[in-house]
């Protein structure tokens, strides 16, 4: 594309010449979270989940994905849409594999790390007031992370851990989390392994 640009001269004069000139570009809209989340699937080698898809097109506040048997995988694909999403509230990952034993037991280090990223990012999520992990293997390196996040989890209300296997060490690093939040309303704990040391633990 050529325009019209004035030059300024060498003697202060103003002469006109024909010069390239670059289209100005708008910033390419971002991506939707149904696309991110797709190449996201691809790139952790998992299927998409018609019922995360449906979530997306539709602008639905609440995801329910109980006992879809996802795993750490997909729950990090999962993320990579929620972080191009702003409508759902809600997300219910009940009866999962997204913990330890639904990877090995962290048999490769890379997935601890992965399962780190996975729980404080969502859990920063600035759109999401209400998360449930229930039974999903997380243990007590999963509760440190979500310990370390609570700080920044401005948007969460509701947390439930419930049937995982959190012991009173778990307990105690969500606990010093939970020194640094004023926002959360609510905690399930339920049938972990947390005994009274635990649950004193949480009352910092």
């Amino acid at each position: 594309m050529e325009g019209k640009m004035i030059l300024r001269g060498p003697n202060d004069g103003y002469a006109t010449g024909t010069v390239p000139v670059k289209p100005v570009k708008s910033d390419p809209a971002a991506k939707s979270d149904r696309d991110t989340y797709l190449a996201a699937c691809a790139k952790y080698g998992v299927a998409a989940d018609a019922a995360i898809l449906e979530a997306f097109n539709s602008g639905a506040q609440v995801l329910d994905l109980s006992g879809q048997k996802i795993c750490l995988n997909g729950a990090l694909a999962l993320l990579a849409g929620l972080q191009q999403n702003h409508g759902i509230k809600k997300v219910i990952l009940k009866d999962n594999a997204i913990g330890s034993k639904g990877h090995g037991r962290y048999r490769f280090t890379h997935k601890l790390y992965e399962l780190e990223y996975f729980l404080t990012n969502l859990l920063k999520d600035r759109d999401l007031e209400e998360i449930n992990l229930d039974h999903n293997d997380l243990d007590d390196r999963a509760a440190k992370a979500i310990g370390s996040m609570l700080g920044g989890a401005e948007k969460l209300k509701s947390l439930s851990l419930n049937e995982n296997l959190i012991t009173d060490k778990g307990a105690d690093a969500i606990g010093l989390g939970l020194v640094k939040n004023r926002h959360l309303e609510k905690l399930e704990l339920g049938n972990n392994q947390i005994g009274d040391a635990g649950a004193w633990g949480l009352f910092y």
